[in-house]
């Protein structure tokens, strides 16, 4: 079994998933007027990015810590995680295993752009002699985001990253364990 994921630091991926599924509404409005965040939605303005990161707080550690049997995650993500338990720091530790087993490869996203060709290269090797040869060619990511960035969007207040930052503590935790980089508080 082997686990290739994207990952971003967590504020700059907070404020994109705020920007992208509220304010602009995406992914068939996946997020406005169908679940619901605290009996408003995120139509009109209705929900704000403080209520936003109460919402479904440390998306990178639920998702490497823990199994979601009886729903897939995607629908726990979506309702909030209501039903999970809190997090502590062996979640942290568990999702840190998770993710760098040796049968896993995470590429951060500005990896992807910062150093492209040493990221593909590493992804080469750990795909395999026979896997690497689809990049072999390749000097930059395939389908690599052209959209505007949606950060610049919106710019979180002081108050709010420093609101984010201690709601998300299992991911500034699992961030900086991973890169040794502390979170863009």
């Amino acid at each position: 079994e082997q686990l290739l994921t994207t990952l971003r630091e967590p504020m700059a991926r907070l404020v994109s998933e705020y920007v992208y599924f509220c304010q602009y509404c995406h992914e068939s409005a996946r997020f406005c007027g169908k679940y619901r965040i605290s009996n408003t939605d995120c139509s009109n303005g209705a929900v704000n990015f403080s209520t936003w990161i109460e919402r479904a707080p440390n998306l990178y550690t639920r998702q490497f810590s823990a199994y979601w049997p009886g729903m897939s995650y995607a629908d726990a993500w979506m309702g909030g995680f209501s039903n999970a338990e809190p997090l502590t720091v062996n979640h942290v530790s568990r999702a840190e295993r998770t993710l760098t087993r040796p049968s896993s490869f995470v590429v951060w996203t500005d990896e992807m752009t910062d150093a492209p060709n040493d990221t593909l290269e590493r992804m080469r090797a750990w795909l395999g002699r026979r896997a690497g040869m689809a990049l072999m060619n390749e000097n930059q990511f395939p389908h690599y985001n052209q959209r505007p960035s949606y950060v610049t969007a919106y710019v979180p207040t002081a108050t709010e990253r420093e609101r984010a930052c201690l709601v998300n503590w299992a991911d500034c935790a699992l961030y900086q364990r991973l890169r040794n980089r502390s979170c863009d508080c």
